[in-house]
């Protein structure tokens, strides 16, 4: 009995094979990237493109990361959408889906970036990659409670304020999405991203 458990045990290690199903099958997966090679350290929108259309697919984690829950659409293919910026498209196909390159639209690299995440602390610069790989997971509560825990540790937090923002869009909560953008611009009013929101959810 204990060698069979043994056999079982290993199987699954090394095949990834459960012996009470099907093996399940990687998500289709990728990065998003700034051009200089740097990691956005936001919320980056990721768009599914279908037959002209465009829509929500999802959000990049901490360092970029994303990952596609649905990827039974054929002929399809995805994008970063970030204000100010604009990607290449790349086929929603196979698992690997690459870096989405995300070029500024003019000659300035500014717009992604606030001068408040150079002062994080530790405490609040852990909560805030919480908060973007939940976010990123689509676990909306979850995230909302991670970046008030930044807030927390550092109430200047402004990235903090227009993530926070952008998740409670998700919600539905449009009030409390403004309230969060105004607040990203009353800390840093040289970020523009909060304005770009606050008139797109406003």
């Amino acid at each position: 009995m204990r060698n069979s458990t043994i056999i079982v045990a290993l199987t699954v290690v090394l095949l990834g094979v459960s012996p009470f199903g099907r093996r399940k099958e990687p998500l289709p997966h990728g990065k998003a990237a700034l051009a200089d090679g740097s990691f956005p350290e936001l919320l980056v929108t990721i768009e599914r493109l279908c037959k002209g259309k465009s829509e929500f697919a999802g959000f990049t984690g901490s360092h970029g990361r994303f990952s596609i829950e649905d990827s039974e659409f054929t002929g399809c293919e995805l994008r970063a959408y970030l204000p100010g910026y604009r990607s290449q498209t790349v086929p929603l196909s196979g698992d690997n889906l690459g870096t989405l390159i995300l070029r500024p639209r003019g000659k300035s690299d500014d717009a992604a970036r606030s001068t408040k995440n150079k002062e994080f602390n530790k405490n609040a610069w852990k909560a805030y990659e919480l908060g973007l790989d939940d976010a990123a997971k689509g676990n909306w509560h979850a995230a909302e409670y991670d970046f008030h825990e930044t807030l927390r540790f550092f109430p200047w937090a402004s990235s903090a304020w227009l993530s926070l923002g952008q998740v409670q869009e998700r919600e539905g909560d449009k009030q409390g999405a403004v309230y969060s953008y105004r607040q990203a611009i009353a800390i840093d009013d040289g970020f523009v991203l909060p304005y770009v929101y606050i008139r797109i959810g406003g």
